[in-house]
């Protein structure tokens, strides 16, 4: 795998993960890790996701079932500038 990952919070079963960086992961996706065997697994999408893919996710919370959860997100770098003579 390429890029990295971190962590977002516990389910009663699980670990949920958040990837960046992996062109095979779709961007927004959210995995979960069975602790006792390993295996990943989607979990959810989250969105809106940015069209240049830049999204930073600020707080994110799940319930302990897994079957609710809510974030905050803000965009960032969703502008491109371009300024001449800088140099």
């Amino acid at each position: 795998m390429t890029g990295f990952e971190w962590p977002l919070g516990w389910t009663r079963d699980g670990l949920l993960i958040r990837r960046a960086g992996d062109p095979a992961a779709p961007r927004g996706e959210i995995y979960r890790v069975d602790i006792r065997t390993g295996r990943q697994e989607a979990w959810r999408n989250i969105l809106p996701r940015d069209s240049a893919g830049i999204m930073v996710l600020v707080s994110f919370r799940v319930t302990p079932d897994g079957r609710s959860s809510a974030y905050s997100w803000h965009r960032a770098l969703s502008s491109l500038y371009l300024a001449d003579g800088l140099a």
